[in-house]
């Protein structure tokens, strides 16, 4: 129920998830939310091989498409942004989707159009489960393709943006509709969906325009003639906000434009708190293109290099020499700033196929990370062997993900160190001594964490996973995100624990998500600060 504000008009207010920074307000603008109705169909046999090149077709007009809009979307925002069409085309690509609709069609004598959206569904719903942020995500990927190929099946036009200019609210933005809008006319957008992993509000950061998602009931709460404001910083959206409140709001985004211009004036500089405590502050990075950038905005290294992403970008799991490459060339990039390595956070089923995703029935506490690794030591022995010969080209360090016994961290020391000599047998250049690390973000590890630090060389907390570990709950969760608190007594006193026995035993402890950001930190006893 709305609450009256103090100048007697009422402000409706709801909180969602803060996905791009900045504040914006203007008039409504409604999502189209183009999913035509299915209807399941009999074909008569001679209909058949008309159907099949129909869904044929189909595709091809789709690839086309989206090829296009990487190809726009490259050269207006950058490789990196025009990679998340990537996924999309590995989609329209996967043999599985193609093969499934093609011989369902000669099978069971459906139209594809309902055997295209029974199959998405079967595959959204697998995503949906992984437990996992990032890949729950995707479903929105597949949502947008399906749209895509569905529109061609059935002839239909897409439906075009509005230039007006307003704020967007709906139910979720697909990127391939996130990627035309246009900052000089839409001032930002609200959706009741998604998360700020999702690759509209990827999008949304790289154009500048400000984002909230996971406004659960927003789309029903507003009305066409509703002006809405919304701040992507809070994560708070207001409808019909009073003049008190619209006041309140352009002031907030004149003091953060002002903060943005200060951040790009003295990016480069030392990192030195009031206090005279120097501060390193390295990047998260996903994909070697995002090197330029980092760069500019004076990243003093790379504090994490997810490699899962690299894995996900082939067809087929990555050979040693085709890693190393793209290790090599991010190492010797950066040095001699440092490179930290991660190695695969993800399960095997999630590697050799971006859609053949087995399901697991609490994959929270699944296959993944280095339990995936230990239990295929090919494939981590392929990656570590990369790795160790990209430091050659410069220094690095490499992280072991999801460790959550002593034992665990140990097998994979035994392993490196297998894999040195391996390396040293063939005469290949690497580096002998490679610095190891563990990543505290599960319960166990924290609780072990004297051991740990005893036998790591250094520790890094992944803050957003240990949150959501400790305190039993997903950041992304629409109805229980009020319960994934950083400030909570029981993170503070994990970080607090974990600095200490760094502290103790001589070792260097870095911290990495969204966490990073808070300067409270700074007093922690940290050397790095490692921000996503």
């Amino acid at each position: 129920m709305a609450k009256k504000s103090s100048s007697g008009t009422e402000d409706l207010r709801t909180q969602g998830i803060p996905a791009a920074p900045g504040i914006a307000f203007g008039p409504v603008q409604f999502l189209s939310d183009q999913t035509p109705q299915i209807e399941e169909k009999k074909l008569e046999s001679s209909e058949l091989d008309q159907e099949k090149e129909r869904f044929t077709a189909s595709l091809e007009k789709a690839r086309t498409e989206l090829r296009e809009i990487r190809r726009v979307t490259a050269a207006d925002l950058g490789e990196d942004e025009a990679k998340i069409f990537d996924v999309q085309l590995m989609v329209l690509d996967d043999p599985m989707i193609q093969e499934r609709v093609v011989e369902a069609i000669a099978e069971e004598q459906l139209n594809a159009a309902y055997l295209l959206e029974r199959t998405m569904l079967e595959v959204a719903d697998r995503l949906a489960s992984m437990g996992d942020g990032y890949f729950a995500n995707r479903t929105i990927d597949l949502h947008d393709v399906k749209k895509r190929l569905l529109r061609h099946l059935l002839g239909e036009q897409e439906v075009q943006v509005s230039k007006t200019p307003s704020i967007l609210v709906g139910r979720e933005l697909a990127p391939s509709d996130a990627v035309h809008l246009d900052p000089n006319a839409i001032l930002g957008f609200a959706t009741e969906l998604g998360g700020v992993t999702s690759h509209a509000s990827i999008m949304a950061r790289a154009k500048g325009l400000p984002a909230v998602v996971g406004a659960k009931g927003i789309k029903t709460q507003v009305q066409s003639g509703d002006v809405i404001a919304i701040d992507g910083i809070s994560g708070a959206v207001v409808v019909n906000p009073s003049a008190s409140t619209l006041k309140r709001m352009r002031e907030r985004k004149r003091a953060y434009e002002r903060l943005q211009t200060r951040r790009e004036k003295y990016a480069k500089d030392p990192a030195i708190t009031t206090d005279g405590m120097k501060v390193k502050l390295a990047a998260n990075i996903e994909t070697p293109s995002e090197l330029e950038f980092i760069k500019e905005k004076g990243a003093e290294g790379i504090g994490l290099f997810r490699t899962e992403f690299f894995f996900m970008e082939s067809q087929t799991l990555p050979t040693e020499d085709e890693q190393y490459d793209c290790y090599r060339g991010l190492v010797s990039s950066m040095a001699p700033l440092e490179t930290v390595i991660r190695v695969l956070d993800v399960g095997g089923d999630k590697v050799t196929s971006y859609l053949g995703l087995a399901r697991e029935r609490n994959p929270y506490l699944g296959m993944r990370g280095i339990r995936y690794l230990l239990a295929h030591p090919e494939i981590f022995k392929a990656q570590l062997g990369a790795i160790l010969r990209a430091g050659a080209h410069g220094p690095i360090r490499i992280l072991f993900p999801m460790v959550s016994s002593v034992e665990e961290f140990m097998e994979a020391k035994r392993l490196t160190q297998e894999t040195i000599q391996a390396l040293k047998e063939k005469g290949l250049p690497h580096d002998d001594k490679p610095v190891l690390g563990v990543m505290i973000e599960v319960p166990s590890t924290v609780m072990l964490v004297e051991e740990f630090a005893r036998e790591a060389d250094f520790l890094s907390i992944g803050s957003n996973d240990l949150i959501q570990y400790m305190l039993a709950v997903d950041r992304d969760h629409e109805t229980l995100r009020h319960l994934y608190q950083p400030l909570h007594p029981a993170i503070l006193r994990a970080i607090q624990a974990v600095t200490t026995a760094a502290e103790k035993h001589g070792k260097w402890v870095s911290i990495c998500g969204e966490m990073a950001g808070l300067s409270m930190f700074f007093g922690c006893s940290r050397d790095r600060l490692n921000r996503t």
